[in-house]
């Protein structure tokens, strides 16, 4: 390829990518959702300050001396960034406060993070009793059966399984896995006609084999066996095991909106909080609700921030007369490959959403 072929596509290229970051507002929709997200530092956001809700005193000193306050922060991060808001400003104060400060400008975008972070993300996966063993139960919560307890049922059955159309159901005191047999899990979109959205997981080693080894059971009852998948003490799904072997993974359906279905991956890829988060007023824990929320403005003046690219803009133009003046024609090449690159740069940060501090900004 010559070098006109060449300039021509660098410059399709570069006409594409700017039209990717310009503000345009009738955009397809896929290139709608592609922007730079002004960081705190840039454009404020808003400031959640959460208690860890340590059972007692004793509690509380044990789990600080373990550096459980740390590593509640790291999963809190964690979540925020798989969520696509990078650059999130998680402290802790006085011990058993955290101050979560994200880049969001709205009720609603708070809202989803706030319904983020809240959840613990302990995940259970028991074995569902059969038949005989309901029919044999009054199904009250208090009464039920040695080496079973009652949990609240959210998604009745019916056909097959119709003893699970109760308010309570019997699963067993014995777990099958938890969340720390989870390796990975990522959303994903139903098939089936509901379009629902639904969890696929990864199992470790040891957590596959469990999950095998109890599948392999229920696989051979009439009619088969199912589990229950708990998050949170609430069932997620109940799904019919239709296998003797899974091979170490599988899959929480539910017909999940998106936006479910993408926090409970994220929760579960993470871990679940080793302590839960929330307030603490007269005397009692309220767990996942925030102590304070509060939108804040720009960390610099906004002036001081008006000054900062004014200079930038004018240091960067003195570069650009410089190259031209001295190197002349290979001074414009220069020019123009700086244009260039800026250009690519924004998209790429365009393209996964990142978010613009400061610090990148210089």
């Amino acid at each position: 390829m010559d070098n006109r072929k060449w300039f021509i596509v660098l410059l399709l290229l570069t006409l594409v990518c700017g039209y990717v970051i310009a503000p345009v507002q009738k955009k397809p929709g896929f290139l709608r959702s592609m922007k730079v997200t002004p960081g705190i530092d840039l454009e404020g956001g808003a400031e959640l300050t959460y208690r860890i809700l340590y059972e007692s005193e004793d509690e509380k000193e044990r789990q600080t001396k373990k550096q459980i306050p740390q590593k509640l922060i790291d999963i809190l991060r964690k979540r925020v960034d798989q969520r696509g808001l990078k650059e999130p400003r998680i402290n802790l104060m006085n011990e058993d406060q955290i101050v979560i400060q994200l880049a969001v400008h709205t009720e609603d975008a708070l809202q989803e993070y706030k319904d983020l972070l809240k959840r613990q993300g302990k995940l259970e996966e028991r074995e569902v009793a059969t038949r005989e063993i309901h029919e044999r139960w009054d199904g009250t919560a208090e009464d039920a059966p040695e080496g079973w307890f009652a949990i609240k049922n959210d998604r009745k059955m019916s056909g097959d399984y119709d003893y699970l159309a109760g308010d309570y159901i019997l699963v067993s005191n014995d777990l099958i896995i938890t969340g720390t047999d989870i390796e990975r899990a990522v959303k994903q979109q139903d098939l089936n006609s509901s379009g629902g959205w639904s969890v696929s997981f990864v199992l470790t080693r040891e957590g596959g084999d469990r999950f095998d080894r109890a599948a392999k059971k229920l696989y051979n009852q009439t009619p088969k066996g199912l589990t229950a998948i708990i998050v949170d003490e609430k069932i997620q799904s109940k799904p019919v095991i239709n296998a003797e072997k899974f091979g170490g993974s599988g899959i929480i359906t539910g017909n999940f909106s998106k936006e479910a279905a993408s926090n409970l991956a994220i929760i579960l890829s993470n871990g679940q909080l080793p302590v839960q988060i929330g307030s603490h007023e007269a005397g009692e824990n309220r767990p996942g609700e925030p102590e304070a929320v509060r939108f804040i403005g720009p960390t610099l003046a906004q002036d001081s921030l008006s000054r900062g690219l004014a200079a930038a803009g004018v240091g960067l133009g003195l570069v650009i007369l410089f190259l031209i003046l001295y190197y002349r024609g290979a001074g414009i090449v220069a020019v123009f490959t700086l244009i260039c690159s800026l250009i690519y740069l924004l998209t790429v940060i365009s393209i996964f959403n990142a978010t613009l501090t400061l610090p990148g900004l210089a």
